[in-house]
């Protein structure tokens, strides 16, 4: 009885389990049915709004250029027909005049002639005929000298024009780019994404295609469709635009939900000329949060060594005190890339100049690089672990160097005993990557045997002359 019971319990279980499971899968089987049917609705919307727009824009286009063309055959109407009527009305007059003279003389020859005063009247028509320009012609052009008006179109633009809109538009089942992967990183989140068609990308790369993908953010969750049915265009902004599959978003504050899209194009370049880029449709949209905030500075108890804007992430030298600036307490300083960027150089550069990392916050510390317990990248590019120079040396510190430190805790090993463990001191393994060049270091910071946590490190600046500007990125 107890074992009927015992399995009737099991299979009770293993139903529940498996209704459950089922419930999951039918409820992302709804989710994909729902997405075929709203993007399929919302693109037949938009073939009819761009269509309408495209056919209310060319019909205006055309009626404009239709106003255009009268508007200048009007004009060289008017400004050909006006002279040759001028030329028509002293035409006129002189035909008027001649036909004056003709029926005078016709007259005068009609009466008789051999009377004195006839003789009389002849003398007077003949003095007046005499004084009418009657052997003078005036020039009129010819019908090759004055405009026969005309227009002129071009052959194949219609056909041109239809093949265009006969080609314009193609259906896309889903974006040819896909995100793979967000991982969280401090105030900010790494984005990869992947072409689904490898093989043509291959292809296109082999005969001179190249690629850029965009990368979009926006602040909450935003599906690819709103209330109004339609795709939201406006709150993304623009994070990346590149060849490479994988960026970094930054600035984004912690325990905020951010949606992400990505797309790309494809287009080759021909005599230093790129060709028209067109871009893809987006990918599906993801959505990803960060809990951990990104790296500041710390606050300052005075404001008269530097000046800290951006919300606490860039700090300006202000004057010549020696003053250090710390960052601000963070639980992540190790395991995740630490990146500054000099904004600008100082006035000149003291052999103290550096940015450190270090173990103990002192706001009055001189010297960073003579202390334990610190590693200090200088402004002329040396390094010091534990206030001991060492061989590696960078380039100098100049505006626009991105210098990027990522510190990891060594591995003591599993197989080592407790007493072992207890007895040696904390060790990192800390990358120093300064403009291209990279060099790696195995730093102890702590003498004692007092455990180490991200809490006890911090990010320090010294510098001395005003003009300095550092900025976590």
């Amino acid at each position: 009885m107890e074992q009927n019971v015992q399995d009737a319990i099991e299979t009770v279980d293993s139903a529940r389990e498996h209704k459950c499971e089922l419930e999951g899968r039918q409820n992302q089987l709804n989710a994909a049915i729902s997405q075929v049917e709203t993007t399929a609705e919302i693109t037949r919307k938009e073939i009819q709004q761009y269509f309408a727009e495209l056919q209310q824009k060319v019909t205006q286009e055309i009626q404009t250029r239709v106003k255009v063309l009268l508007e200048e055959v009007n004009q060289i109407e008017q400004n050909s027909i006006d002279p040759l009527r001028d030329c028509n009305v002293v035409i006129k007059e002189s035909i008027d005049e001649a036909s004056a003279v003709v029926t005078a003389g016709d007259n005068l020859l009609n009466q008789d002639i051999d009377s004195e005063a006839c003789e009389k009247q002849l003398k007077k028509f003949v003095s007046m005929a005499d004084s009418l320009p009657l052997d003078s012609l005036p020039e009129v052009p010819t019908v090759t000298e004055v405009p026969s008006i005309s227009v002129i179109f071009d052959e194949g633009f219609v056909q041109t024009i239809q093949k265009a809109i006969r080609l314009e538009g193609t259906i896309s089942k889903q974006s040819p780019v896909q995100i793979i992967d967000m991982q969280p990183r401090p105030g900010g989140i790494i984005v990869k994404w992947n072409d689904i068609d490898d093989d043509v990308i291959s292809e296109l790369k082999e005969t001179g295609h190249k690629l850029l993908y965009k990368v979009q953010c926006c602040l909450g969750r935003v599906s690819k469709t709103s209330i109004k049915g339609k795709r939201d265009m406006n709150t993304f902004r623009e994070e990346y635009i590149g060849p490479e599959t994988v960026c970094t978003v930054r600035n984004l504050s912690p325990n905020t939900v951010y949606t992400f899209r990505v797309c790309r194009c494809i287009f080759q370049e021909s005599n230093g000329q790129v060709e028209a880029k067109q871009w893809s449709p987006w990918s599906i949209y993801q959505e990803k949060m960060t809990t951990m905030s990104g790296f500041r500075w710390a606050t300052l108890k005075d404001s008269d060594s530097f000046a800290i804007t951006e919300k606490f992430k860039t700090a300006s030298k202000k004057n010549g005190f020696g003053k250090v600036l710390y960052s601000d307490v963070s639980d992540n300083l190790i395991g995740f890339p630490v990146t500054l960027k000099i904004e600008a150089e100082g006035k000149t550069r003291n052999k103290t100049d550096c940015i450190a990392l270090c173990t103990k916050r002192d706001p009055d510390a001189t010297g960073l690089h003579t202390k334990e317990g610190t590693l200090c990248l200088m402004a002329d590019g040396h390094v010091y672990v534990n206030g001991t120079l060492g061989s590696t040396k960078f380039s100098s510190f100049s505006r626009g160097i991105f210098v990027t430190f990522k510190l990891e805790k060594v591995d003591e090993g599993e197989n080592q005993s407790v007493k072992s463990k207890m007895t040696k001191p904390t060790t990192f393994r800390v990358s120093v990557v300064v403009g291209e060049r990279e060099a790696v270091f195995d730093w102890h910071p702590f003498k004692s045997l007092t455990p180490c946590s991200s809490h006890n490190l911090a990010v320090a600046l010294m510098f001395s002359a005003s003009g300095w500007k550092i900025s976590f990125i």
